[in-house]
């Protein structure tokens, strides 16, 4: 069995079809609005999504530094499989993150 990230970007309508992202082995869904994706923090709760699967799926990879080379792999993956809404709104998302870290040093 192979490794799911689902981001279902709901643009207005439930029964749009859902944009399947496979990654690794298990199956995550991220569900959120095309509303939410217009606003930082429908962003960075996309961003999270992606994430907490990412970690998931690279839990059991050693040393901590090619576990966080999966994780990096799986979040470049999701972004380059989605919608392009949703593909837009993980990079804007990126840049926000570094925004903040770079605001509160």
């Amino acid at each position: 069995m192979r490794n799911l990230i689902l981001i279902a970007a709901l643009l207005g309508s439930p029964a749009l079809a859902q944009q399947p992202i496979r990654l690794g082995n298990g199956d995550y869904l991220a569900r959120i609005s095309y509303q939410e994706l217009k606003a930082p923090e429908g962003r960075a709760r996309l961003m999270a999504a992606v994430q907490r699967a990412a970690a998931t799926i690279c839990r059991d990879v050693r040393p901590r530094s090619d576990a966080r080379a999966c994780e990096a792999r799986i979040v470049n993956r999701a972004e380059a499989d989605s919608l392009p809404q949703v593909a837009d709104a993980l990079r804007l998302a990126r840049v926000e993150a570094r925004n903040v870290q770079m605001a509160s040093r």
